[in-house]
């Protein structure tokens, strides 16, 4: 194997009751965790732990991803799908109904601020049959803002601002 090469290396873990730990590693550095209950991706709700957790090579998260049952979900309303920077700011948050479906899902710029992609919503609000409920959009940022504060507790509060043309 030459010196530009990954060195690649895959470790499981079984625990009780159906529980298994998969982690991915290149080059000896953590790169994905993901965790399995009876086949389907899950992690015990009461411990409040992703399912999924990415990394980038510096160590640093890429993404976070609660389940249950296989189903992106995370129960009291919290952020069940997280990505990162990275530099470790957050970029994208989602939330999703029990069934699966997506509720909600935001994008933020690096410094906390909603995105001001024309060519996206910053916002999209989902009923739980999957349609579209809403699109929030925020044309050249000028128009209209809302910052995000995340709570270590995984909620996220947002705070609207009105601004002048």
């Amino acid at each position: 194997m030459s010196h530009n090469e990954d060195k690649k290396n895959e470790t499981y873990t079984n625990f009780e009751d159906g529980v298994v730990c998969f982690r991915s590693y290149k080059n000896s550095v953590l790169v994905a965790e993901e965790w399995f209950k009876n086949g389907k991706l899950n992690r015990d709700e009461e411990i409040d732990l992703p399912s999924l957790i990415w990394f980038y090579e510096n160590g640093n998260k890429r993404q976070e991803v609660w389940c249950k049952d296989g189903l992106p979900y995370r129960k009291n309303g919290k952020v069940a799908w997280l990505e990162y920077r990275e530099n470790g700011k957050r970029k994208y948050g989602s939330w999703y109904y029990e069934n699966g479906n997506k509720h909600e899902e935001v994008w933020i710029r690096d410094d906390n601020e909603i995105s001001s992609n024309p060519d996206q919503p910053y916002r999209i609000e989902y009923y739980e049959n999957g349609k579209v409920k809403a699109n929030h959009w925020n044309p050249n940022g000028r128009l209209y803002s809302e910052s995000f504060c995340w709570k270590p507790d995984g909620n996220c509060e947002i705070f609207a601002h009105m601004r002048a043309v």
